[in-house]
């Protein structure tokens, strides 16, 4: 990512054993020999530090002779260092029967200058060759620190990294989109995309949405600043030290320091981008239908006439060659026509829908557009610069999928680029979609060549980057009321993808594929700066290995509750029919039914609240959903609550995530927590073990929260504008005896509530006292309402009702 030096005052001070880098907020320490840095904020307070050598790893691994000095075999037990490789494999193997590859450290300072907002220092190493390594220190922000690490000579150098020192308590939280758990202390982590049906690695080490950045509990984070694999070796290797490298010879990170968890993500998005704020509709609740025109307009019908509260139609299986859009079948359901889709996309519109279809990078041979994409040559090149031709599905479904059926879109053609959002104009305009499923993205070969002269290995991992922003381009020029939701994701998604899904999950109860792993997916997610997120209800794939867990309406349900508790609700219908003819979805029983127009007005009835948090993380990037430990650092029980987060600052939400559980144990930060269903209050810091019956998701209101609701059912969001939102609330309300507590709307209005003794005041500003609003107070039936002017609402508690 680029940044430009802020305007920061800084002196930069020799004193003979080190060079110490200050500013307002930032003191960086480098020391001559041995080589290090530590950096500590404004109050003396230690942010990070070199990873000291272990004494036990370097008695035992030291060499001395025709192999160099002082080269640890350990990773982690220096502070700079690199290894070695030969057309790209490295002399020794972590993954392999033989020891970690050896590496080369950065052992003594020769000299420095002062550069704008730092100094760059030249290194000795103790290479055998006599590499000579530049360090440049750079301050970007107040808070925020560049470290460039490059070498005199780069060749066979296969990966360069740098550990820190680690606390015995320190969590490590983020790094993309990640289904294993929360904490990745322990855990060796790539950076590298991939697809989950072609990858299936036990403990989803793989992601379609991987982000090299780490956050720390102890209130710092780092990024590592790359398109190139990295690794994450977090406490794996030595419990003391935590080390981030990358394959190449360029390490650039940069770090971010706090001081807390939220603060970090901020600065974190200020520098790789911040997520857009869509209309309503596009947090609403969305539908899948298909199996042709007609059975699409029978379900919409439907829709509305059982009150389901559905504001988007999503249709995938409308194949349209001339815009390469739509998928090859409806995955198991009833094969349909769509002879007229601009006749039937307006009729949606007409009946209060916004419709989306389906797109991906991938151009099927022999197809118009595809023929006109290899001639003009915009597709993504072999080395010998044919068309690169990869595997995929064939629309004849005896074919299945082959070799050299798929071409695929080059994002940096600069005439390719103008030529594909053309045929994203036409589905926009001509055919009248307002956004589409934006999937695929992970499936760069390694030795394809792009137009801009970079292979595959250079951009793979920012690659989806790249195919999302010049979608988005286009469709803010044409359609600025727009949506589409992306599968895969890179460093600089979030100010291009409006949302975002976690791909393709086994329909079951399984804890590295099923329902369970997408909740700590949706939490690392949010670490790393996405924010309208949602799963796909009812999941994707049947579970393979003869499970019946497709068929189970109990599975169906948890995952609905679920989906309605996060940013975006939507379903998919899927593959599962293929493999499993009784696979559930809405229609499948009156529990189903039920459950999801419940679960869809709860949904829509957050919506003021929802969508207020939206414009936060537009503003500052601090996600809805929050892991426990982004408020509760200082916690050890937060580190491990993957199962649990906060929707926002006011609901902390507990998905039944276990089969046949009737209740779960549930972890209460401070403060006091009330039951959303039923009023009952828990106290906390505590762990309870709550009711969960089938029909309901455990959600928790935060004692002195007043939480905004929608004070009518919603039939649509389609084209309903942000403001419309507020006009009607109802405002329930939580008092403790003695919160204070502010809520504030995605236009900078708020409503303030505190509390004294046995009563308390609502306080709204000048443009939050325009609405109307329903006041319901938590655990009373009588209330008296004192006019107390400028905008106060004073009332006396006793056991109360509510008042308008």
């Amino acid at each position: 990512m680029s940044a430009q030096t802020a305007a920061i005052p800084i002196s930069v001070q020799d004193d003979g054993d080190q060079i110490t880098i200050t500013s307002p907020h930032l003191v960086i320490a480098v020391r001559r020999d041995p080589f290090a840095l530590a950096i500590t904020d404004e109050n003396g307070k230690n942010i990070l530090t070199s990873a000291s050598g272990s004494a036990e790893a370097l008695e035992r691994y030291t060499v001395d002779g025709e192999f160099g000095s002082r080269a640890s075999w350990e990773p982690g037990t220096r502070y700079l260092g690199f290894t070695y490789g030969i057309d790209g494999n490295r002399l020794g193997s972590y993954n392999g029967s033989g020891p970690a590859p050896r590496w080369y450290c950065l052992t003594a300072l020769e000299s420095w200058e002062a550069t704008p907002g730092g100094a760059q220092f030249a290194v000795d190493t103790d290479d055998i060759v006599g590499r000579h390594a530049s360090v440049h220190v750079q301050i970007l922000g107040e808070r925020v620190v560049r470290l460039r690490v490059t070498l005199d000579r780069d060749v066979a150098v296969a990966e360069m990294g740098l550990a820190f020192a680690a606390t015995a308590e320190e969590g490590f939280f983020g790094l993309g989109e990640r289904f294993a758990r929360g904490n990745h202390r322990g855990h060796e982590v790539r950076h590298q995309i991939s697809d989950a049906y072609a990858d299936p690695k036990p403990g989803h080490n793989w992601t379609y949405f991987p982000i090299p950045f780490v956050l720390s509990t102890r209130g710092y984070g780092l990024m590592l600043d790359t398109t190139r694999t990295g690794t994450f070796r977090l406490c794996s290797d030595r419990e003391d030290a935590w080390q981030v490298s990358v394959d190449g010879a360029v390490l650039d990170t940069v770090i971010f320091t706090g001081p807390e968890p939220l603060d970090v993500i901020e600065q974190f998005t200020g520098l790789t981008g911040r997520p857009p704020l869509p209309q309503p509709w596009a947090l609403g609740v969305w539908k899948t239908t298909l199996s042709g025109a007609d059975a699409v307009r029978a379900e919409v019908k439907r829709l509305r006439e059982e009150d389901l509260g559905v504001s988007a139609v999503w249709i995938y299986d409308q194949l349209e060659t001339e815009t390469n859009s739509g998928w090859n079948s409806a995955m198991g359901y009833a094969e349909g026509e769509y002879p007229d889709l601009r006749g039937l996309v307006s009729e949606l519109h007409a009946d209060g829908f916004k419709v989306l279809g389906y797109l991906n990078t991938q151009f099927i041979v022999n197809r118009p557009r595809t023929d006109e994409g290899i001639e003009k040559g915009y597709f993504l090149k072999q080395p010998n610069g044919e068309t690169y031709l990869v595997p995929g599905p064939d629309p004849d479904p005896e074919v299945g999928i082959k070799f050299g059926t798929m071409a695929l879109y080059d994002p940096t053609h600069p005439e390719g680029v103008p030529w594909w959002q053309g045929l994203l104009r036409t589905l926009l305009l001509e055919k009248g979609y307002d956004g589409w499923m934006h999937d695929f993205g992970e499936y760069t070969p390694s030795d394809a060549v792009f137009a801009d002269g970079r292979t595959g290995e250079e951009l793979r991992n920012g690659y989806p980057t790249l195919y999302q922003q010049t979608a988005a381009e286009i469709c803010r020029e044409v359609k600025p009321d727009f949506s589409f939701f992306v599968r895969s994701g890179a460093l600089g998604s979030n100010q291009w993808a409006p949302s975002a899904w976690p791909g393709d999950q086994h329909t079951d109860w399984s804890w590295d594929h099923g329902l369970p792993s997408i909740v700590p997916a949706g939490l690392s997610i949010g670490i790393c700066g996405t924010n309208i997120w949602g799963p796909d209800i009812g999941g994707f794939f049947d579970a393979f290995e003869e499970s019946d867990a497709a068929s189970s309406v109990e599975l169906w349900v948890r995952w609905c509750q679920f989906g309605a508790l996060t940013p975006l609700m939507r379903d998919h219908l899927g593959a599962k029919r293929m493999t499993n003819p009784d696979a559930v979805d809405m229609w499948t029983n009156g529990t189903t039914v039920d459950t999801w127009r419940r679960y869809a007005r709860l949904h829509n009835d957050l919506l003021p609240y929802l969508y207020g948090y939206a414009a936060q993380a537009h503003q500052t990037g601090r996600p809805t959903m929050r892991h426990m430990v982004l408020r509760y650092p200082d916690h050890p029980e937060a580190l491990s609550q993957d199962y649990q987060y906060l929707l926002g600052d006011e609901l902390l939400v507990a998905p039944v995530v276990e089969e046949g559980a009737t209740t779960r144990s549930v972890w209460f930060p401070p403060g006091a927590w009330f039951s959303y269903w039923s009023g009952q209050r828990y106290d906390g810091p505590a762990t309870h073990e709550v009711p969960a019956p089938l029909e309901e998701i455990p959600i928790f209101v935060r004692g002195g929260a007043s939480l905004p609701l929608l004070a009518e059912p919603v039939v649509t969001l389609a084209n309903v504008p942000p403001d419309d939102l507020l006009r009607e609330l109802e405002l329930r309300v939580y008092p403790t005896g003695d919160s204070d507590s502010r809520f504030t709307f995605h236009d900078g209005s708020t409503i303030t509530l505190s509390e004294t003794g046995n009563s308390c005041i609502l306080q709204f500003d000048e443009l939050a006292r325009t609405r109307r609003y329903r006041v319901r107070i938590s655990g009373a039936s009588e209330m008296t309402v004192v006019p107390a002017g400028s905008g106060e609402m004073r009332i006396g508690l006793g056991r109360a009702k509510e008042a308008s």
